[in-house]
């Protein structure tokens, strides 16, 4: 073969090459969008999923089921938004509880009524199959006990949850869970922290104390915080009104996230209080009401514009829901008008 062929022929593989190249780099560029458009289908899917299950009616819980991926949740002024990826996020209308990151094919989110003693708003909480939940109560303390069983029969019958002593805490295993919440009914919780719980990011373990008053529906939540040591300090408390915003506590994965939904609830229960206290207005002013009804609201429409007013839970709304309470039960067994 002369010099001149061998030279041409070189010539052609390299065309070869060079085109076979291309046509690779076109076929990997092609898959590469195929499975960005699947990721951003799945993602958009997803989030109008979680659109429809915090949507859905009072104390009932939903299970959805989809492609394992991370959830980011955020709250500003009272505003819950959830994305997944790069995805349109979603903005539900109800306050929304729960961790900030979700990263699982399983989310399940749970509906129930604020009621302060009326209806105020619906609480939407969210957790997932990669949280766990242990449960600690304090042996032989019935209310310790009652709490417990309490927290556990109201998260999700889907959750990973268990509860047991406190003083059975080196029986705790770690399963592999991403985020683990510790709860302590009525009970310190830190004498069950274990060794692989301290090692753990600390935005990936929650561990909080929750007690109750005596004979009602409201009482304290503390957060301990993970200090340089890996140990868990007393952080920061606050007061809880009923039982389903306890749970809101319990679903948060800290505190400032906690009150920042909250601010929705207040921004819902100002609105109603004044409903209600027209309502009331109305009702006093009416001439068909008999005077023996009349003399029963007393100071009912002062409590409700109390209500209005209110941007925080504290002792000075429970006892307004108390005396609103019961003045309702009053005029109900009278056969008044009632308030609510």
């Amino acid at each position: 073969m002369s010099k001149k062929a061998m030279i041409g022929e070189q010539v052609n593989w390299v065309y070869v090459m060079i085109a076979g190249t291309l046509i690779l780099l076109f076929f990997i560029a092609l898959i590469y969008k195929q499975k960005e458009a699947a990721e951003a289908a799945i993602e958009e899917e997803a989030i109008k999923n979680i659109e429809l299950i915090t949507a859905q009616p009072a104390r009932s819980t939903q299970l959805l089921k989809m492609p394992k991926l991370e959830l980011d949740k955020t709250c500003s002024s009272g505003e819950t938004t959830i994305k997944a990826g790069d995805s349109y996020p979603t903005r539900p209308s109800d306050p929304v509880f729960g961790p900030s990151t979700i990263r699982s094919n399983e989310v399940m989110a749970t509906t129930d009524e604020w009621n302060i003693p009326f209806k105020t708003t619906n609480l939407v909480y969210l957790t997932a199959n990669d949280t766990r939940y242990i449960v600690l109560k304090a042996l032989s303390d019935a209310p310790s006990e009652r709490l417990a069983k309490q927290i556990i029969d109201s998260l999700p019958v889907q959750a990973n949850k268990n509860t047991r002593p406190i003083t059975a805490s080196d029986t705790i295993i770690n399963t592999n869970s991403r985020r683990i919440v510790i709860i302590g009914a009525g009970t310190d919780p830190r004498p069950a922290i274990v060794n692989w719980m301290r090692e753990k990011p600390a935005k990936d373990i929650t561990v909080i104390k929750v007690t109750r008053e005596t004979g009602k529906e409201s009482g304290k939540i503390t957060y301990y915080e993970k200090n340089a040591a890996s140990e868990f300090e007393q952080g920061q408390a606050t007061v809880y009104i009923e039982h389903p915003m306890m749970m809101a506590a319990i679903y948060s994965d800290s505190l400032e996230e906690l009150n920042c939904a909250t601010q929705k609830a207040y921004q819902r229960l100002g609105p109603v209080s004044t409903v209600y206290s027209e309502r009331v207005r109305q009702i006093k002013n009416s001439p068909e009401l008999t005077q023996s009804c009349k003399d029963k609201y007393g100071e009912a429409d002062n409590w409700l514009a109390q209500l209005a007013r209110l941007n925080s839970q504290g002792d000075n709304m429970v006892a307004v829901m108390e005396s609103l309470s019961l003045k309702n039960r009053e005029l109900l067994l009278n056969s008044c008008p009632t308030i609510y």
